[in-house]
């Protein structure tokens, strides 16, 4: 790339050796002699009036391990590079990172951003001879942080841009931490509702939130305290829903019992969450391998190996995403014909598990029309070979010729990429040869399915792709319902096959995890990766409960 305005190098490098033999090794000092000598010759190239910036997003502990709040880990060089300086110069101030955004705006002489939170370095202005204006971009940034202080009185009395600054952080910390404290109480009394028979008395609670208005006149505040006295009127007068804690004292069970403790535990770690696939999969593949062994069964060994395949099929999680899967092999454009196979082989292993019961012979449509859109086999008819697909299900379904959980299954089949077919055989298999008793051994599955699909907690792998399969015009409600589905329908469908009070212990389970999630989140709010780690899991958590309890309640 020869011409360029404006360009973003990424080494990572330093950071993988760091990580692997940590911060003092041999490989350092080549890898920054390497990086020295790349540096040079892209300030070779660049123009007078050219800048780099050289910086980094984190540092590093001696050990090679980063993401706490020590000094090492939260301090880093900003070096600003340009044939434009005159001089050398050393500020030993020390800037926020979130500094750089107004800076770097107003030397490539664009608008601050108005969320920004950053005061110019002015040092750096001043050095890049924006003299001229740069009173001008001062006054730009005052007035684009005046505009996130609701207190206007307060921000008219500020000059000086650090209490500005400060006052907006302030600000946006303390709504962050009101929402954090009230997601906390909103799924604890999620929990509360489904674990105790709520009483007519709780609708006391209405009372506690007028009068907490009319008092305090602050909304946040006022449902907190009437959430609170929900959960006390609950407490006292609600009957508590039963739970059989009394497992067999086998392994396998031993294992349903005590795993969700470690999950819990896990999720206050960022690389546990950024892998939490593995955690799901160890989990799942154990509890195969122990009914193996209690039950002397053919039947679990087949599932177990059937679960490492799996497994193996979509690389998921941020450690491990760059390496080759199955499914990267099946994609590649000299390897359609084993896709192919693949699909058509998947095809009658689904007719079979789906239309076991005899229900209907226009059961055996559904593989053909997905195979027909899938390869495209009749250019002209193919795209709308969906909606042919949608209706011929819906029909079936208000006959009751098909059960809802196989609607969902048949839906996934057409809705998920073409090498996921697999994926959803699988777990028909598993619903078909497992029995399904137990609320943590479905919650199980059905995180499982969610990164055997190859979902993450990252945002990145959200397939927004499916929730335009087959509609030709813009629907926002079916898009993100057909999204949600592809996302979360296994989930959903593990729920199904529970009996109604299982179902509940579920949720529960869901609803707990949320608020002690919530919690780690409140807990860990200034942590390096809580926007990049913790709030996209949250954010997946919030989703799957709210569904499923809108679903199942």
């Amino acid at each position: 790339m020869n011409q360029w305005d404006f360009l973003i190098v990424h080494y990572l490098g330093l950071d993988h050796i760091g990580h692997a033999h940590g911060a003092f090794n041999s490989f350092i000092k080549e890898k920054l002699i390497e990086m020295d000598e790349i540096i040079e010759y892209i300030y070779s190239k660049i123009n007078s009036n050219d800048l780099i910036l050289i910086t980094g997003d984190h540092g590093m502990i001696d050990q090679g391990g980063h993401g706490g709040a020590s000094k090492e880990e939260i301090y880093v060089p900003a070096i600003f590079i340009s044939k434009e300086f005159k001089e050398n110069i050393q500020d030993k101030n020390e800037y926020y990172q979130i500094d750089l955004t107004p800076t770097l705006s107003a030397l490539l002489e664009i608008s601050i951003p108005f969320n920004n939170l950053g005061i110019l370095i002015e040092n750096i202005i001043k050095s890049f001879n924006k003299l001229n204006i740069y009173q001008c971009l001062i006054d730009d940034n005052r007035r684009q942080l005046f505009n996130l202080l609701s207190n206007t009185k307060l921000s008219i009395s500020l000059n000086n841009l650090q209490q500005i600054r400060q006052q907006a952080m302030n600000l946006a910390n303390q709504q962050d931490s009101i929402l954090l404290l009230l997601s906390i109480l909103l799924f604890f009394i999620s929990t509360i509702i489904l674990w105790f028979n709520i009483p007519k008395i709780s609708l006391l609670s209405l009372v506690v939130l007028i009068l907490s208005y009319l008092i305090l006149n602050n909304i946040l505040l006022s449902i907190g305290i009437s959430i609170i006295a929900f959960c006390l009127i609950v407490l006292i007068e609600g009957k508590r829903q039963m739970i059989n804690y009394k497992k067999e004292r086998n392994l396998s069970n031993q294992l349903l019992y005590y795993y969700p403790i470690f999950h819990i535990f896990s999720l206050f770690s960022s690389s546990f969450i950024e892998e939490e696939h593995q955690t799901w999969y160890y989990f799942f593949s154990t509890y195969l391998f122990l009914q193996t062994f209690e039950n002397k069964s053919w039947k679990f060994f087949s599932l177990l190996i059937l679960s490492r395949l799996i497994r193996s099929w979509n690389q998921t999680g941020n450690k491990w995403l760059n390496h080759p899967d199955i499914a990267d092999f099946l994609n590649q454009s000299d390897h359609q014909i084993y896709l192919f196979i693949i699909h058509i082989l998947s095809s009658i292993i689904f007719i079979y598990l789906l239309n076991k019961s005899k229900q209907s012979s226009l059961i055996y449509i559904f593989p053909l029309i997905a195979l027909i859109y899938r390869w495209n086999l009749f250019s002209s008819f193919s795209s709308l070979t969906p909606l042919i697909y949608y209706s011929l299900l819906i029909y079936l379904f208000v006959r009751k010729q098909i059960s809802l959980r196989n609607v969902i299954f048949t839906l996934l089949y057409l809705l998920c990429r073409t090498h996921n077919c697999v994926i959803i055989i699988s777990h028909m298999i598993f619903y078909e040869y497992l029995s399904i008793k137990d609320a943590s051994l479905a919650f199980l599955l059905s995180q499982s399915a969610y990164f055997h699909l190859g979902n993450s907690n990252s945002f990145v792998t959200i397939d927004i792709s499916t929730g335009f399969i087959g509609i030709p015009i813009y629907l926002p409600i079916i898009h993100g319902l057909f999204i949600y589905l592809s996302t979360y329908g296994l989930s959903i469908v593990w729920l199904l096959k529970l009996s109604r009070e299982q179902r509940t212990n579920s949720l529960i389970q869901l609803t707990l995890i949320n608020c002690l999630f919530s919690l780690c989140v409140f807990l860990q709010r200034y942590h390096l990766f809580v926007w990049t780690v913790f709030a996209p899991k949250l954010f997946y958590l919030c989703a799957q409960t709210t569904l499923d309890l809108f679903l199942f309640l």
